[in-house]
């Protein structure tokens, strides 16, 4: 029996086994029959509340209520998430399709031939080796709007009956969500408790109950799952006010002074890598702000565990910020490199309540409003709280292929490719060097490529850093160059004016006269 043939029959089994636990009601088998779940779980380390609504036509909701209340979704055309702030945005890439698939998987549809709507999973019957001799695997992928996601996920099954035990990305194999408790619904079997494991930090869920009820015919506006949220009011700007003191790091990296409570703690990074604001240990004790909740902060060159605590002020120039959320970080190792010392990082909640100008001289913060249409006016994606943009860059055969780069103001390399990556895209040279994060040092391959271009303008022979493998932002294993395939840092960063707009979703890179300068003979 071939594979494919083997997991064929492993598939038949899990749909047969899911469809034996449906109890009475609106059941899977109904396209129009809409999902509810709710129970409680821990998440972050604290007691929540958590609902999931999936429909047939690939339609989720996701819910948590507590001290980290927020919500995620998918409309069946694109994803939108309120973060614990209150602050909405997008879900989009890697983010969306882990979002889908789980709770395809979760729901039970993936085993469902026909998944419909606008979404569905895509199977690879050829698969992969479970993780022991008792299970098996499939590949999954989410599909949207007709077109496979460029992440990959393994679905680990128990071999007697094909009942789902484990979900992971390819390449990331210390995020994973485990299946457990399966029980008898209205839809088949479903996980009653489920847990999402990311290194050391686990976060549990409980189902209390699951309900079904028909989708309204026609429902698409105003539904549960659009968003239909506006942004917090905490955030004003002082017009009159002073413009942030800004300096730069001898690397380059732009700094600017926060008051925190009133109090300045010193010079803040100001860091498009980072999805949440930090503070440093030292000024979260003096300012005494408690902390309550853990999370996972995932650098350039590994993990870490913090916690979180909430101040009651962040001042950056004209910007004020009302009950912020920061994480508590130990940046004395990445302050020692900078030749600053550092009293936070400023990250993704401050560049969703301005628009951000990162010029040479200095930082312009003001009142988020739509940039308009111009040549070199380029569409933001975002994905783990970090804007994403197109670039061109030179293909494994010479010829031009667009890739997505992360913007990270908060690193000195020009670009920085994920390890699964790299055979991708044409280089030349090759020495090794140590890739510095928050964290730590992890190893990479210092390499050049003959250009790239960035919202209509080339540069001309580019340092480009290739990251080993590992538990990193950068060490991400996924092979080939699709998706998010790595940064772009102040390397190149630096020859530009970079305005950000998070809310619309837009940034605009004016080339500087330093930028147009040529480059250097050889």
């Amino acid at each position: 029996m071939t594979i494919a043939k083997n997991r064929a029959g492993l598939l038949g089994r899990a749909r047969e086994a899911l469809a034996t636990g449906r109890t009475g009601g609106a059941g899977a088998e109904d396209d129009g029959a809409r999902m509810i779940a709710h129970g409680s779980g821990r998440v972050q380390g604290l007691a929540v509340r958590w609902s999931r609504v999936v429909d047939g036509r690939g339609r989720v909701r996701d819910s948590i209520e507590g001290p980290f209340a927020r919500a995620a979704g998918f409309d069946g055309h694109t994803g939108w998430r309120v973060d614990e702030s209150g602050m909405p945005g997008p879900l989009d890439l890697a983010d969306l399709e882990e979002l889908i698939v789980a709770a395809h998987v979760w729901s039970g549809r993936w085993a469902r031939q026909g998944v419909g709507g606008s979404c569905s999973l895509e199977l690879d019957l050829e698969g992969a080796r479970g993780e022991d001799a008792s299970s098996d695997a499939l590949l999954l992928r989410a599909r949207i709007g007709g077109v496979p996601g460029p992440t990959v996920f393994r679905l680990t099954l128990d071999r007697e009956h094909g009942l789902p035990r484990r979900l992971e990305r390819v390449g990331r194999d210390d995020l994973a969500l485990l299946f457990e408790d399966l029980r008898p619904t209205p839809f088949g079997l479903v996980p009653h408790r489920t847990v999402r494991r990311e290194a050391w930090l686990e976060d549990v869920a409980c189902v209390e109950g699951v309900t079904g009820e028909q989708t309204p015919e026609g429902e698409r506006e105003g539904s549960c799952f659009t968003r239909a949220r506006l942004p917090p009011a905490d955030a004003s700007f002082d017009l009159e006010a002073a413009a942030a003191p800004f300096a730069r790091s001898r690397q380059g990296l732009p700094l600017v002074r926060a008051l925190v409570d009133g109090d300045d703690p010193g010079w803040f990074l100001l860091d498009t890598g980072a999805g949440s604001c930090a503070l440093a240990t030292e000024a979260a004790s003096a300012l005494d702000l408690r902390p309550f909740g853990r999370r996972l902060v995932r650098t350039a060159d590994g993990v870490a565990g913090v916690s979180c605590r909430r101040a009651t002020s962040l001042r950056v120039g004209p910007l004020t910020i009302l009950a912020p959320y920061v994480l508590e970080l130990d940046v004395k190792p990445f302050a020692r490199a900078l030749g600053k010392a550092l009293g936070g990082i400023l990250g993704y909640d401050l560049f969703m309540r301005a628009r951000v100008t990162l010029a040479p001289g200095g930082v312009t913060l003001s009142e988020p409003a739509t940039l308009a249409e111009a040549p070199d006016v380029v569409p933001l994606r975002f994905e783990g709280g970090r804007p994403v943009v197109a670039v061109g860059l030179p293909g494994a055969g010479g010829a031009r292929t667009t890739a997505l780069l992360a913007l990270d103001t908060g690193s000195a390399a020009a670009v920085t490719l994920h390890a699964g990556a790299a055979s991708s895209f044409a280089f030349r040279g090759g020495a090794r060097m140590r890739l510095r994060g928050l964290s730590g040092a992890g190893g990479a391959r210092a390499r050049s490529m003959a250009w790239l271009e960035l919202a209509g303008a080339r540069l001309e022979d580019v340092d480009a850093l290739v990251a080993d493998a590992g538990a990193g932002v950068t060490g991400d294993g996924r092979d080939g160059a699709r998706g998010v395939v790595g940064s772009l840092g102040m390397g190149v960063l630096r020859d530009f004016t970079v305005t950000l707009d998070y809310r619309a979703a837009r940034a605009r890179f004016t080339r500087t006269t330093r930028g147009l300068r040529r480059p250097p003979a050889r």
